[in-house]
């Protein structure tokens, strides 16, 4: 089938797990998946952009929009009524779109125009409960990994740092890093060890599984989540996890060892922190992640394509 993606750019492009989504249903469907980037917002941009979307869904011939978020599938569902209703659209919730109050008002909107809601986690049923199913975004399970001291060597990390990866960028306040800053502080009053606290910027897929193969904590520490990707992604490259009881992370590291979810004040977190540089230590069961595969994902994604078709 031909999908067009709809979604917000991203630093110029799709955001990583929306193109890896979409490369997996290449891969594994060989579905022809093309990507729309809504680059500006406001009522205006949406409605440019729906208009946009309508002319290269009838040029192209497309079977499929595939939108991702709710604002983005708000922008796609105005293409569905331009098109008297002739679109077929499926849009996937990502978790900021349903917490957020003012984006929740207009999800729920776009919901009631797709033929299928994905849901990245079960929570999000009490906003979305019909025509919807949860589907998590996948992650590529195929990474190679090397040992820590190889890989500090070739980032120039200090063997006798800790090195803490911040879950986000330190400009997004939904991942709380205020609170980060103050663990990290207090951290830094109560240990000897040299603490580096980096934040998980500005980097590709490879780039990512690097730090996080060279690192020795995953901080999160979020206001709200959907599902994920870094926690995965963490727990894939043998990251050990910190985290307050925040979306989905309870489920994903479930009968993980190494995935500590602890209450979010700063005395348990630096409590934790402090043992882990007593007793370092690695995740070694990505196996129980194997659900989290793009391969199983893609499959389901597919079977919802023939559904609505």
């Amino acid at each position: 089938m031909k999908i067009l993606f709809v979604s917000r750019i991203k630093n110029g492009k799709a955001n990583p797990f929306v193109h890896e989504q979409g490369e997996a249903l290449k891969k594994y469907h060989n579905h022809d998946i093309k990507h729309y980037l809504i680059e500006k917002g406001g009522f205006s941009g949406y409605l440019s952009s729906s208009l946009e979307i309508l002319k290269i869904y009838k040029k192209e011939g497309f079977d499929i929009i595939h939108a991702h978020n709710g604002l983005a599938g708000l922008s796609a569902s105005l293409s569905k009524i331009f098109s008297f209703f002739k679109i077929k659209l499926i849009i996937t919730f990502h978790g900021t779109d349903i917490n957020d109050v003012n984006e929740r008002k207009l999800s729920v909107i776009a919901s009631k125009m797709a033929d299928y809601n994905i849901l990245v986690s079960s929570f999000m049923k009490k906003v979305i409960p019909k025509n919807s199913e949860t589907i998590p975004c996948g992650i590529d399970m195929d990474v190679d990994i090397k040992e820590l001291s190889v890989v500090r060597d070739s980032l120039g990390w200090p063997l006798d740092d800790f090195v803490i990866l911040f879950s986000s960028s330190f400009d997004r306040k939904v991942k709380d890093p205020e609170f980060a800053f103050k663990v990290i502080a207090q951290l830094r009053k109560e240990t000897n060890t040299s603490i580096q606290f980096l934040e998980l910027h500005g980097l590709n897929r490879s780039q990512v599984n690097t730090y996080m193969q060279g690192a020795n904590l995953l901080l999160m520490c979020s206001i709200s989540e959907g599902s994920p990707q870094v926690v995965k992604e963490a727990i894939l490259n043998g990251l050990p996890i910190l985290s307050n009881d925040v979306g989905e992370v309870r489920s994903i590291c479930k009968n993980i060892r190494g995935c500590f979810i602890e209450p979010k004040n700063v005395d348990d977190f630096v409590w934790r922190i402090k043992e882990l540089i007593k007793k370092p230590m690695r995740i070694s069961e990505k196996d129980k992640i194997e659900e989290f595969d793009n391969k199983i994902i893609s499959n389901k994604i597919d079977q919802l394509y023939h559904k609505i078709k």
